[in-house]
């Protein structure tokens, strides 16, 4: 039978996001199967933070680190002090649906196995955009269990950390996020549950992240600077020791997308040298995927970027002839 006695502890980080966190908060508050403890983490915000909290008095509990600690080491804060059997983690300037709390925790009262559920989420850019993110794989299938998602994570993060519904007994067994991951402390824990649980999935949107705006834009600079410290920091985290045959294939995968992603990522940013020398970093670890789309991708944006910075050489040259400036 069912546990329906189970208790949720939602934990809200919050760092300089006091324009955000009423929306986060009463989203949280709106539940249709109410939390027991919410927790707002301020890591020493310079704004409104506080205020905005005092103004729900006994409805949320407030707790000030005494330095700024990051995103992870606030997290493991909040799990610390968090009393449920089921935690939710919530940065402050996103927000959820009404009922994903009683959709995701019924996955858990059911199926004792399952050590972390999510959902869909979708993503908002704008006041008036709003773009449904889709979890792929498994796309538009829910599951329960029976997935290797251990698996298809180390070869990237599918899951929305917005929408993350987590047994505390987890955390118990795989320890808190790790510190040194400053930007995917998230990804890196996702894959950690995934290795000792079975995970299950619900394909509907029942979060709400809120992309790129102008208190997040800073770290945005970070996520990009640290792209490929931290996913190699990760995957060397994840495929030390000694090996069985099946893991050693995992790796061999996880590399080669870890080549070819770090060869877009400098795509993007003209750094030439670093595009081709992971590109031949990938194709050394699969010689024979050289005819595949993921593969051939980043030699193909590059032929484009060529063609078209030599459209704008001659168009330049065109207009210089023409007007004589």
């Amino acid at each position: 039978m069912a546990k329906i006695n189970s208790t949720i502890s939602v934990v809200i980080p919050c760092y300089n996001y006091g324009k955000y966190l009423k929306r986060c908060i009463n989203s949280v508050l709106n539940q249709t199967r109410k939390p027991q403890e919410i927790w707002v983490i301020d890591d020493c915000s310079l704004d409104n933070t506080k205020e905005v909290v005092k103004f729900y008095k006994d409805k949320i509990k407030y707790f000030r680190n005494k330095k700024n600690l990051g995103a992870a080491k606030s997290h493991n804060v909040g799990i610390k002090k968090s009393s449920g059997d089921y935690i939710f983690c919530l940065d402050a300037d996103d927000w959820v649906g009404p009922t994903l709390l009683q959709k995701e925790a019924e996955i858990l009262d059911s199926y004792p196995q399952i050590g972390l559920v999510y959902s869909q989420s979708y993503s908002v850019y704008s006041s008036k955009k709003i773009i449904l993110r889709v979890p792929d794989p498994p796309g538009m299938l829910s599951y329960i269990g029976g997935k290797k998602d251990f698996f298809r994570l180390l070869r990237g993060d599918f899951i929305p950390a917005n929408t993350m519904l987590i047994r505390k007994k987890v955390y118990q067994k795989v320890g808190l996020y790790d510190p040194k991951v400053y930007c995917r402390s998230d990804y890196e824990m996702k894959i950690r549950i995934a290795k000792e649980f079975p995970l299950a999935y619900l394909a509907q949107p029942l979060g709400y992240y809120r992309g790129i705006h102008g208190q997040n834009l800073h770290m945005r600079q970070i996520w990009d600077q640290s792209f490929e410290w931290e996913l190699s920091y990760i995957l060397k985290k994840h495929f030390s020791g000694k090996l069985s045959q099946s893991m050693s294939e995992i790796k061999k995968e996880a590399y080669y997308r870890f080549h070819l992603s770090v060869s877009l990522a400098n795509l993007a940013k003209n750094r030439w040298s670093e595009v081709f020398r992971h590109w031949f970093s990938a194709l050394l670890i699969k010689p024979f995927s050289i005819l595949t789309w993921s593969t051939i991708q980043p030699l193909v944006l590059c032929f484009k970027r060529a063609v078209f910075s030599l459209f704008d050489l001659i168009r330049t040259f065109f207009y210089t002839l023409r007007y004589g400036f």
